[in-house]
């Protein structure tokens, strides 16, 4: 079972912390740490990310759950920006390493998540989404 913990509002968007009953998170499947509505309707699935070594995190990344009520447009594993600091090609060698992955979900790091949220709210509110 999925459990909204904290929903709030900012500029156009919802944020919604998720908590996963055990049994729903048994599943193999990854379920994603945020959920973002923003005022269009798009939905965005985000799961952070602070894995020291990307060859090790790459081996975990997978397909993000997106059933029902975890149904999204756009996923996105979000690397700290601290594990990035230390390894500047660490997205890019995730990303590529990750056998699993979709290639529609995006590897980023903090930084580069922020600016792509700003970056979407600014389109909204310009009418440009």
């Amino acid at each position: 079972m999925v459990k909204r913990l904290n929903v709030s509002k900012l500029d156009g968007i919802t944020i919604i912390w998720l908590k996963f009953s055990p049994p729903e998170y048994a599943f193999a499947l990854d379920r994603y740490d945020i959920q973002l509505r923003f005022s269009d309707d798009t939905v965005w699935a985000i799961d952070f990310k602070d894995v020291q070594y990307p060859y090790r995190l790459a081996k975990k990344l997978e397909k993000l759950y997106g059933e029902g009520s975890l149904r999204y447009d756009e996923s996105f594993y979000v690397i700290s920006d601290r594990c990035v600091a230390n390894h500047p090609d660490y997205t890019k060698i995730a990303k590529e390493e990750a056998k699993q992955l979709p290639q529609q979900t995006q590897v980023v790091s903090d930084k580069i998540f922020r600016q792509q949220v700003k970056q979407k709210i600014t389109q909204l509110q310009t009418g440009e989404g």
